[in-house]
């Protein structure tokens, strides 16, 4: 439900931009970008895995993000249309030969 909410707190850090409190909203989204790659640095520690993929994180931040709100407002639309959504299923045939 939480995923659903993040739109909304987009929008919200655009009309306080709008409205000129840019200020605020520089050191909030600083803090969070900034707790965000201090949590990833972290995990690629402790996984040993080499940081710099994390150069990328803040273009995550700004791209990813908005694709993921696009398939989550498909994901809440479609049972509201009344379309099922479900895993499927696989249809085996044993069709693959052998190398």
């Amino acid at each position: 439900m939480l995923s659903a909410l993040a739109p909304f707190a987009e929008i919200a850090m655009l009309l306080a931009l709008i409205a000129g409190n840019w200020q605020v909203v520089l050191i909030y989204y600083a803090a969070f970008f900034l707790m965000e790659l201090l949590a990833g640095v972290l995990a690629y520690t402790l996984e040993g895995e080499k940081r710099r993929d994390l150069a990328l994180l803040f273009f995550q931040r700004i791209f990813y993000r908005e694709l993921m709100y696009y398939v989550l407002a498909k994901s809440i639309m479609f049972p509201l249309h009344g379309r099922p959504v479900g895993w499927g299923k696989l249809e085996r045939r044993a069709s693959v030969e052998g190398v």
